[in-house]
């Protein structure tokens, strides 16, 4: 996998009603680049998500990070949300 970034820009975002400067944060965007495998069915799909599945190919991919961070130090939790 490739990771590039930050990306230059404004990140405009609507999880974020104020400036992230007045509190001693930014944001930064990020892209993740890479190959993604695929399965297909070999039986049915049930209920309980147990699946039986053989390889069926690759794929490239890029998907987007957006990263909320503390300008200066760090200490306490990170958190990663999935969008």
């Amino acid at each position: 996998m490739e990771l590039s970034g930050p990306v230059a820009g404004p990140i405009n975002l609507i999880s974020t009603f104020f400036p992230l400067s007045d509190v001693g944060y930014v944001a930064e965007e990020y892209f993740l680049s890479g190959t993604a495998g695929s399965y297909r069915l070999t039986g049915s799909a049930g209920d309980d998500g147990e699946w039986e599945t053989v390889p069926d190919g690759v794929a490239p991919f890029t998907t987007r990070l957006v990263v909320y961070r503390p300008v200066e130090g760090y200490r306490g939790t990170a958190v990663v949300e999935w969008g």
